[in-house]
């Protein structure tokens, strides 16, 4: 089975530039075998590494140090890198941020402001995380696929609340967000309540906003974080990236799943849309339907 670094999927959309093997362990999940890492070139070598380095600014002449399961390190330049892939990513339930564009922010909810336009998680990775509400897409709970979430026409913002079989949609609009869960006024109803996690599958909201941030990199961590970032250099083994919130923050490849550089003339097949896509089911509806860059599971 192939796995690749922008989901399960990613890898088939480079088989000119590399194919990350993995196996399936017995509970289901992807585990990567050796090596630790993989670089992806752009003349389409796949160079395995047990480490990866460099200290000092990414700008024109950087290069990564590999250093190979065996034999001396071997330094290329940072310009000729398509991917570097590290961790395999683990299944999550936990609480996850679909952002406009694609991104993903993974955690638990802490926080927001009383006007509801930001929400606060605290990512297992990148620590506290605040998110401007103009950019959030969908917010689900208990590992439900943002997709099962459909907005119906006409409406702007929907709670969908855990029911015996299936969703309530509570068509509506959000008030805050906090540890509670969500505060969220339905049509017809005078005051908002809080809606705890627990009972709400998740929220949707129309219009989305891609981000603004000069991006030269998407990354994917351990986590399942999927996050497009500006990255800056290396230091004491560390990725140094720029979010979009602001911060700088370093990443321990411990933590990488993948780093996939943007731009460069390298396009993933993953990434283009389907001129077309035809689902049927020989007497119901189609189960489990196609979604861009992901395996059926």
């Amino acid at each position: 089975m192939l796995a690749g670094c922008m989901g399960l999927s990613r890898q088939s959309g480079m088989a000119m530039a590399a194919a990350l093997v993995v196996a399936v362990s017995s509970a289901g999940f992807l585990r990567a075998q050796q090596p630790s890492f993989e670089v992806a070139l752009r003349d389409g070598r796949v160079l395995a590494a047990a480490n990866l380095g460099g200290e000092g600014t990414l700008g024109e002449g950087a290069r990564v140090r590999i250093t190979p399961l065996q034999g001396d390190p071997v330094e290329v330049a940072f310009a000729d890198v398509l991917a570097l892939h590290g961790s395999a990513v683990e299944a999550s339930r936990i609480p996850a941020a679909w952002l406009g564009g694609g991104e993903v922010v993974r955690g638990l909810v802490v926080g927001g402001d009383s006007g509801g336009d930001t929400l606060e998680l605290q990512s297992a990775v990148f620590g506290r995380w605040t998110v401007r509400v103009d950019r959030l897409e969908c917010l689900v709970f208990g590992g439900v696929e943002p997709s099962l979430l459909e907005l119906p026409d006409g409406s702007e913002e929907v709670l969908f609340q855990k029911a015996s079989l299936g969703f309530d949609r509570l068509v509506g609009s959000v008030h805050q967000f906090g540890e509670s869960g969500v505060r969220f006024q339905p049509d017809g109803q005078k005051e908002p309540r809080w809606y705890p996690a627990r009972d709400i599958a998740g929220l949707r909201l129309r219009g989305a906003e891609p981000s603004k941030l000069d991006a030269n990199a998407e990354v994917l961590t351990r986590s399942g974080d999927r996050v497009r970032v500006r990255l800056t250099g290396w230091q004491s083994g560390k990725l140094l990236l720029k979010l979009e919130d602001g911060r700088d923050w370093p990443l321990p490849l411990k933590d990488l799943g993948c780093v996939q550089m943007l731009g460069g003339g390298a396009v993933f097949v993953s990434d283009l849309a389907p001129r077309e896509v035809k689902e049927a089911s020989p007497d119901s509806d189609v189960l489990l339907p196609w979604r861009r860059d992901r395996s059926v599971t």
